[in-house]
């Protein structure tokens, strides 16, 4: 290799950040404090998952984020980690510390 240390920085870069879960393995049923659940699933490419509500589904693409995950679409966003999550709206949070069951 040419250039070790920048070998090194770079290695050190993408070390230092987590990468955020592949789709498929956010998949499944989630709970939410003041009972909100809510599942999730995954097109197999990875590009789309589907947020699935009572009453609705979004589906959600995915944005880039330096620590844990970014999934959002013009009226719901979810983020968070694999240990817990957030979903928002333009009004504020519709539901806080949502855990995967």
């Amino acid at each position: 290799m040419r250039h070790p240390l920048l070998f090194l920085l770079l290695a050190g870069a993408a070390a230092a950040a987590p990468p955020s879960p592949h789709p498929l393995r956010l998949t499944g049923q989630y709970v939410c404090a003041d009972d909100v659940q809510f599942h999730v699933r995954a097109n197999i490419d990875g590009r789309t998952i589907y947020l699935y509500t009572p009453h609705r589904v979004f589906p959600l693409q995915q944005r880039a984020r330096a620590d844990g995950f970014e999934w959002r679409n013009p009226e719901l966003t979810w983020e968070g980690t694999s240990e817990a999550s957030t979903l928002r709206n333009d009004h504020g949070v519709v539901a806080r510390d949502c855990r995967k069951r």
